[in-house]
């Protein structure tokens, strides 16, 4: 027959009933006056065997004389919490075996009488896993969690611990949403889902940006590998967490360097190419500037020798043609520094290109009278290099020639000199 607080307490029975865990009201006396159906599955008792008997009667027999103490110190403090801290609880069922548990306790008052609630859940599993896993969990470098098909976080190691900020109690039984910034968590079931229904190891949320959160509410980024576990009951998912913060602020600071460096590059390369259009413009501008002179030279030297060659001695002469040929191979060499400027507007061909030959012209064209001076010039026949060839020709349809100088001292001794040996 019920009493009266049982009866006060019946409105509250379907609220038990919605409830996930084994739930049991007990009284200041320690005597239970409510449970729910998961209870009676639970614990192996019908509903009428347990209500109105001591609470102790669902705690081991080597643990029930120290369960009224206990109760009496949470009564003297009466406030939600986990019983027992991190200790390992254990449950008696109707047939004597000894269930696994985890315990949570709150207080009620039902016309101003003080009753405790008591959810109890079923750990059996996650004292398996843990049993399996542990060594492997705590060994890892990385923030393991093991997560059940509902979310619920069944193991975590050291590392969590650590990362989060939470103690081991607080996590375990709780929703793995928990560790998910507030302005995710919305979304994150449909993830899980998407996993339970393709599991295989992959890293979670590939290309994108992972947050999670700390105790203190605090954000940081983390790359998540998620992986099915295979040997348990139900299915289960084990997530190993790394915080990047780290790698973050190098990637970010490797960003900004390449940035900065693009920026640079373009600048000098800007400037380079300026700079280029202003040497092409100052060789072309240069190059006519002087053309027009030296045809002046070279066209007045012509007529004179044409039509005053006998008022000239032998002498005289021969300077007019010294004068001649110097201003010849001066539009030589202008000719070649147009071809050069045009040069840096074209691609660079490259081809075979005989320097035998190219060494003979130059010497050819600059020897000086033999009368006048002996000049001995060596060139090795046969030298042929892969090469970019001289650009155009110039005048006379001649290549450039501007590779091979001889000079003779100042008494008119030969001496040999070849492009890029020091000046004697």
């Amino acid at each position: 027959m019920k009493t009266g607080l049982q009866l006060g307490l019946a409105e509250h029975q379907a609220l038990l009933e919605n409830a996930p865990d084994a739930m049991v009201i007990v009284d200041p006396e320690g005597l239970i006056v409510l449970v729910n159906a998961q209870t009676e599955r639970l614990l192996g008792y019908s509903r009428d065997e347990l209500i109105g008997r001591p609470v102790e009667t669902l705690v081991p027999a080597r643990l029930a004389d120290r369960h009224g103490g206990h109760r009496a110190v949470f009564a003297a403090d009466a406030r939600p919490r986990a019983m027992g801290g991190q200790l390992e609880l254990s449950a008696l069922r109707s047939d004597g075996v000894e269930v696994p548990v985890e315990i949570s306790l709150s207080p009620l008052r039902h016309d101003g009488l003080p009753l405790v609630s008591a959810a109890i859940r079923d750990v059996t599993e996650r004292r398996r896993l843990h049993g399996l896993f542990r060594g492997v969990l705590e060994s890892a470098p990385d923030a393991m969690v093991i997560v059940d098909a509902e979310g619920v976080i069944q193991l975590i190691n050291r590392q969590t611990e650590k990362l989060f900020g939470y103690p081991r109690h607080e996590l375990v039984g709780r929703p793995v949403e928990m560790l998910v910034p507030e302005r995710l968590r919305a979304r994150h079931p449909r993830h899980r889902e998407a996993f339970a229904a393709s599991p295989r190891p992959r890293p979670m949320g590939a290309g994108l940006e992972l947050w999670a959160r700390r105790a203190d509410g605090s954000e940081f980024p983390v790359e998540i590998s998620l992986s099915p576990l295979t040997g348990t009951e139900q299915p289960m998912s084990c997530a190993a967490i790394r915080d990047v913060t780290d790698r973050r602020a190098v990637e970010a600071e490797l960003r900004d360097h390449r940035e900065r460096l693009e920026e640079l590059v373009s600048e000098r390369t800007n400037a380079l190419a300026a700079t280029n259009r202003e040497l092409e413009a100052f060789s072309y501008t240069v190059s006519h500037d002087l053309r027009a002179p030296l045809r002046s030279i070279d066209g007045f030297g012509q007529a004179l020798i044409e039509d005053h060659a006998g008022q000239l001695d032998e002498v005289g002469l021969d300077h007019l043609h010294r004068i001649r040929r110097a201003s010849q191979r001066m539009a030589t060499l202008l000719d070649g520094l147009l071809s050069l400027s045009r040069l840096t507007r074209t691609d660079l061909r490259r081809e075979p290109v005989d320097l035998s030959a190219v060494a003979r012209e130059i010497a050819d064209e600059l020897a000086p009278d033999p009368a006048e001076r002996a000049v001995t010039v060596d060139i090795t026949p046969g030298i042929v290099v892969d090469a970019v060839p001289p650009p155009g020709r110039c005048r006379d349809g001649e290549p450039p020639r501007q590779r091979l100088q001889v000079h003779g001292d100042h008494r008119g001794r030969p001496h040999r000199r070849r492009a890029g040996d020091p000046r004697r």
